[in-house]
């Protein structure tokens, strides 16, 4: 099963074919609940896009940042012992390509897009 948000709809797909590679079944739906990703994204603040060596995250009590390929394998896990508002990740171990940086802050957690030069 692979499930994912763009915005606020939402993406679910199950089912393999016989080689066991793709998606059967995919359904997409949009959020009911009248509260907007948009609300989050103002929160957390990721630069520069694209980047070369380092990427700055601000934002409210940021406590993890785990770096993701667009596989969803982890890259990056750094952990903030005392929650700060700004924090930098070095990524220039990482090859060029899209990442995601999962932002934990407050009791909250966004996604956000990487560029690697």
């Amino acid at each position: 099963m692979m499930c994912f948000n763009l915005g606020t709809t939402g993406y679910l797909g199950c089912g393999r074919t016989m080689a066991g590679s793709s998606m059967q079944d995919f359904w997409k739906y949009e959020d009911q609940t009248g509260i907007t990703e948009s609300n989050f994204d103002e929160k957390i603040i990721l630069y520069p896009v694209p980047a070369n060596n380092q990427i700055y995250i601000e934002g409210p009590d940021i406590k993890v940042v785990e770096i993701y390929t667009s596989n969803g394998s982890l890259v990056i896990h750094k952990e903030i012992n005392h929650p700060q508002t700004k924090t930098d990740i070095n990524i220039s171990d990482l090859v060029s390509g899209f990442y995601y940086a999962k932002v934990s802050f407050g009791n909250s957690v966004i996604t956000k897009k990487v560029i690697k030069n």
